[in-house]
């Protein structure tokens, strides 16, 4: 009898051990955990196989023939951007950055008055500094900027009142607890004089419509008068807005608040990525890390971890209205980390490359 109750009482105490050891929010955390891992796993791997396609990328001539990919294009407009005029999208292999002083390149922007030069930045923890490489990637000029570089994501050339402007953004938040982001502004120096180190015009701070945002995309409309910054999100990346003003005094700081102008159109993959891409790392890889916007104002292109989309714009729309259009893939990539994009300054291209040291240079070509 004594036997009976010592064995009900232990089963009573480890069912009851058992209950406080598995209970259904440590259940729910351990499956979250595992979830997390997966995904962290996942976009590790696919990370170390677009390195090693990057090194192969690299192994393949450079020349515009064959292309490495080509699309066919929905024609918009018989007198528009080369882009719109065009039929087909080729992709080349022109080229690989050629000094080891661009490992984590986060943004380019065409020189203006030349259709050959890029300016090029590193991301956070860099040195700050402005590079200058050619559409082929070879490196003509450095350029010391004084100023930190906290998270510098994206770069833009414009002009505005017959000046040639040059803007730096630091707007990285991986885990939006920036409560202010900042725009820097620089007279662009005329690449056949270029000074040793590049004066800060003026800056504007802001912060974000609705809390703190982790932005890649930045680019210049001078046909709406505006800064658009694209938030690092996935299916759904807001647009933000910030009004293009240059301040009379130099140096000046300006204080602003990028307001919410919509939402990005989602940037859609081709069937080109593999199961697991579509699985667990669609939203690391699918989110937009750059753009540019033509000097014409014609056309736009947004670039990801896969591909790099085209978007129209009609004489009549806002940006803001044309990004929520659904975009034409112009090229599907598969290098390791891009996220820098630009047009020339005659739009009649598009130069896409990646973080990573000696990365290759790609170019995408319209055609009929």
């Amino acid at each position: 009898m004594v036997k009976n109750q010592t064995t009900v009482i232990s089963s009573i105490y480890h069912r009851s051990l058992l209950s406080t050891l598995i209970t259904p929010k440590k259940i729910f955390t351990a499956i979250l955990l595992l979830c997390s891992l997966l995904w962290l796993t996942s976009c590790s791997l696919q990370q170390q196989i677009d390195k090693a396609e990057t090194q192969w990328l690299l192994t393949k001539s450079m020349s515009l023939e064959p292309a490495l990919h080509r699309v066919t294009l929905e024609s918009e407009a018989a007198d528009g951007s080369p882009f719109q005029r065009a039929n087909t999208a080729s992709t080349y292999l022109t080229g690989k950055i050629n000094t080891p002083a661009i490992t984590e390149l986060s943004g380019l922007a065409a020189v203006r008055g030349s259709d050959n030069y890029f300016w090029g930045i590193n991301d956070s923890g860099n040195r700050p500094k402005l590079f200058i490489i050619s559409n082929s990637g070879e490196h003509f000029a450095t350029i010391n900027v004084p100023l930190a570089n906290r998270d510098w994501e994206d770069l833009a050339s414009f002009e505005l009142d017959g000046e040639s402007w040059l803007v730096i953004a630091e707007t990285g938040d991986n885990l939006r607890r920036q409560n202010r982001s900042s725009l820097y502004f620089f007279k662009q120096p005329d690449i056949k004089n270029l000074p040793a180190s590049l004066e800060l015009h003026h800056r504007i701070d802001f912060s974000y419509e609705g809390g703190p945002q982790n932005v890649e995309s930045m680019a210049v409309s001078q046909a709406d008068g505006l800064v658009y910054l694209i938030s690092k999100e996935y299916p759904s990346a807001g647009i933000y807005a910030l009004p293009l003003q240059i301040p009379v005094a130099k140096t000046a700081v300006v204080n602003k608040i990028a307001k919410r102008a919509g939402d990005l159109a989602t940037l859609n993959p081709t069937n080109e990525g593999t199961w697991w891409e579509a699985k667990f790392a669609k939203r690391f890889l699918l989110a937009p890390t750059a753009i540019d916007i033509s000097a014409d104002d014609r056309v736009a292109v947004v670039a990801n971890y896969r591909h790099v989309y085209l978007f129209n714009r009609n004489g009549h729309e806002s940006w803001a209205e044309a990004f929520t259009s659904p975009p034409q893939v112009i090229t599907t990539h598969r290098m390791e980390q891009s996220e820098a994009v630009a047009f020339t300054a005659d739009a009649s291209r598009v130069v896409v490359s990646s973080e990573g040291i000696y990365a290759p240079v790609l170019s995408i070509v319209p055609g009929s």
